[in-house]
């Protein structure tokens, strides 16, 4: 996959946010792995959800996000996407959609990210 340069978006709303994810599944796989670096050391480790901090997965979702994020980052949490959506397609056939579902499930959070300019690999205002 190519490098990939910081992203600038302009949403003012959740919903810019939300209306980009259903158009951009490369958009959502970003969300998957910006969550998963909110997620504390201990919680990486143990691909769960310890701490009732509304940062990273929620319980629910925290050992299949972290799986994912750690497949399309190729185990390097702090580093770039590394996969593309052919990848992740031939990965799991059911990934890009659940990528999707699962950045919408946790937008507030992802909103948030974006505008505090949290993650150097998510998009920036």
């Amino acid at each position: 996959m190519r490098r990939q340069s910081k992203q600038k978006l302009n949403w003012e709303y959740e919903a810019d946010m939300l209306a980009a994810f259903a158009k951009d599944p490369l958009l959502c796989m970003r969300a998957i792995c910006a969550l998963y670096r909110q997620q504390t050391n201990e919680e990486k480790r143990g691909k769960s959800s310890l701490y009732q901090n509304r940062r990273g997965f929620d319980k629910l979702h925290a050992l299949r996000g972290s799986l994912l994020a750690e497949f399309l980052t190729e185990n390097d949490p702090f580093g770039p996407m590394k996969k593309s959506v052919q990848d992740l397609e031939k990965h799991n056939s059911k990934g890009v959609q659940y990528c999707r579902d699962l950045a919408i499930h946790h937008s507030k959070q992802l909103f948030e990210i974006y505008k505090n300019d949290e993650d150097p690999h998510f998009p920036q205002r």
